[in-house]
């Protein structure tokens, strides 16, 4: 997720020491606030009411600190290495409009996975199966129980 000298696709916000300081004053600002500028960040379709109340809740549940350590633990990784490791099938997702990863970088990880498959989500931003539920919920139901998987690079 990090931007490296021979990898620029990384996160869009937080991909070096100074963009993860920056996630870490956001935080330790407010978790409110911080729970409405990641709504604003990971989604592009409307999301429902409940359903912001529900994030809102949920991001107010997390310490500042914890949340930080997790951002980091999975930032400074470079899982390049790693991913040609996986075997079994994957089904990847990406949202087109993501505020938060490039589509052509998240596309990396099905094409390193052995058995990967890479599906864009045209609509959607990074928390694509909030904003297309049906959509994705219908997909990955295929994919799990009867091993359908949609064409590598479908656009959807």
């Amino acid at each position: 997720q990090n931007r490296a000298p021979d990898w620029e696709l990384g996160s869009k916000g937080c991909y070096d020491t100074v963009s993860y300081a920056g996630l870490v004053r956001a935080l330790n600002a407010g978790m409110k606030q911080f729970a409405n500028g990641n709504v604003l960040a990971c989604a592009t379709l409307p999301l429902s009411a409940d359903l912001l109340a529900v994030l809102e809740e949920d991001t107010l549940k997390c310490s500042a600190d914890d949340l930080a350590a997790l951002m980091y633990d999975h930032t400074a990784q470079d899982w390049r290495r790693i991913l040609p490791r996986i075997t079994i099938p994957v089904l990847n997702v990406a949202g087109a409009q993501s505020a938060i990863f490039p589509p052509e970088g998240v596309h990396v990880v099905g094409d390193l996975c052995v058995d990967g498959v890479n599906v864009t989500f045209e609509r959607s931003n990074h928390w694509l199966y909030m904003e297309e539920p049906e959509k994705f919920n219908a997909m990955l139901l295929k994919f799990a129980t009867d091993g359908e998987r949609p064409s590598n690079g479908a656009r959807l």
